[in-house]
């Protein structure tokens, strides 16, 4: 999906590099920027994937391909080959159309755009949505004009360079949901919790919750199950005799469910957590284990640390403590409601409006 970029005083371009979770906070930051000045435009680097292809034709953002992307049957060789080419295409591209800065949220494909934007001394911001700190985002960092952390568990020393704890940009809204917005036949005054399988669509993440999810239903909770394609049609078989669960390999907008939730149940991604703290919501987060997943486990470390979310190791027993600790959180009002305090504490409520303020003003961009 190739378009002709609507060049305006100011360019952004973004590089999101494929990075699933970073697809929500770049929108985000697309939408207000242009609600605050009519004066910049847009660039979606990316790599193909279908959710970022889809936010571009949606938003009406151009969008250029990475071609460096990683394939593991690639010889390293290869890799670096086709690296040196990237960083010599977009050296010319920035030689021929310099953008006014360069937004990026780290990622092993984006070097070569982050390369050619020091090479060729264009303007670059960094964010880190994790809580620890890209290797990529650690090589650029020293030169960047400014570095939008997360969390403040980002080891400080390793991201030389200006650094501010913002928060992970989410979309905000100011509106409730009413019933259009859900099935036909969704209760919202029953207990909800909302299922979501992350964006690996982890077959394992789904089998390890069946027999939970059986419980719940069989005690009159109604549940929300974000399954992924690949397990949408064996769950669909499966729970075929129940008529308080929803099943849906997508969804495009996970919103109006927070706001039916009591508890969300998911992976430890950046964007979906922020997004669970937004709406001020308890979670479990079930995770791989350390050494399959670091990353991963070591956020969800970050928020059971704030007191809103229980991490849980992905395995065969994992889904047996989930709902005894779920049925636990819902029997105890008051934990419940400190769980609900302690998410709303840690919303990242104004990062979207921080991280684009700042751009805005640094680059000296007229607001409307």
């Amino acid at each position: 999906m190739k378009k002709r970029v609507e060049r305006k005083k100011y360019h952004l371009m973004l590089v999101v590099a494929g990075l699933k979770e970073c697809v929500t906070p770049a929108v985000s930051l697309v939408l207000e920027i242009r609600k605050r000045s009519s004066e910049i435009s847009f660039t979606w680097v990316g790599c193909s994937r279908k959710e970022e292809l889809e936010v571009c034709k949606k938003y009406n953002i151009p969008y250029m391909l990475l071609e460096s992307q990683g394939n593991g049957k690639k010889s390293k060789l290869g890799s670096l080959v086709r690296f040196c080419a990237e960083f010599i295409r977009f050296n010319k591209k920035m030689s021929e159309n310099k953008p006014s800065a360069v937004l990026a949220f780290g990622g092993y494909e984006s070097i070569p755009v982050l390369a050619a934007a020091r090479v060729k001394s264009v303007t670059y911001y960094l964010i880190e949505p994790n809580a620890i700190a890209d290797p990529v985002n650690r090589l650029f960092a020293s030169k960047a004009k400014r570095i939008f952390l997360g969390h403040s568990s980002v080891n400080l020393n390793v991201l030389g360079g200006s650094k501010e704890l913002t928060g992970i940009p989410v979309r905000q809204v100011s509106k409730g949901y009413n019933k259009t917005e859900y099935p036909g036949n969704f209760d919202r005054s029953k207990k909800t919790i909302l299922i979501c399988s992350g964006k690996d669509d982890s077959y394992s993440f789904n089998c390890c919750l069946v027999d939970t999810v059986k419980e719940w239903l069989e005690n009159g909770v109604q549940i929300i199950w974000q399954t992924g394609g690949k397990s949408y049609s064996k769950l669909k078989e499966m729970f075929s005799g129940y008529n308080n669960i929803f099943l849906f390999s997508e969804v495009k907008d996970l919103y109006p469910y927070y706001a039916a939730s009591k508890i969300v149940v998911g992976r430890s991604e950046p964007d979906f957590m922020a997004e669970i703290a937004y709406f001020g919501l308890p979670c479990m987060l079930i995770s791989p284990p350390p050494s399959t997943n670091s990353i991963k486990w070591l956020n969800a470390g970050l928020v059971q640390n704030q007191g809103w979310a229980i991490r849980f190791q992905e395995s065969e027993s994992c889904g047996e403590k989930l709902l005894t600790t779920v049925n636990e959180i819902l029997a105890d009002e008051d934990r419940y409601e400190w769980m609900c305090r302690k998410a709303l504490d840690n919303a990242p409520t104004n990062a979207v409006s921080r991280i684009s303020e700042v751009i805005i003003n640094e680059l000296g961009i007229k607001k409307r």
